[in-house]
């Protein structure tokens, strides 16, 4: 059975779902230093994959940061017009 069958088959959009082949394995026990090397291209195109079919949505503390934020400008804005 094909992955892109498996996927489809648990209800996984498998036609659209970029698949990476590759060897983390290989990876992990190169000796290069060299990030550019061959050993690690399917790392960066998992990387590069992972970018572009994952959603990043903003998160709760990040809307709850800009809420603290907004609160504390209008709290500044307030104390220097009180204060002039």
């Amino acid at each position: 059975m094909e992955i892109r069958d498996l996927l489809n088959e648990y209800e996984f959009p498998g036609d659209d779902t970029p698949i990476i082949k590759g060897s983390a394995y290989v990876a992990l026990m190169s000796d290069s230093k060299d990030p550019n090397a061959p050993e690690y291209a399917c790392i960066h195109e998992l990387m590069d994959a992972v970018d572009e079919f994952i959603l990043v949505l903003q998160t709760r503390r990040e809307k709850l940061l800009l809420q603290v934020l907004r609160c504390s400008e209008r709290l500044l804005t307030m104390l220097r017009q009180a204060t002039t």
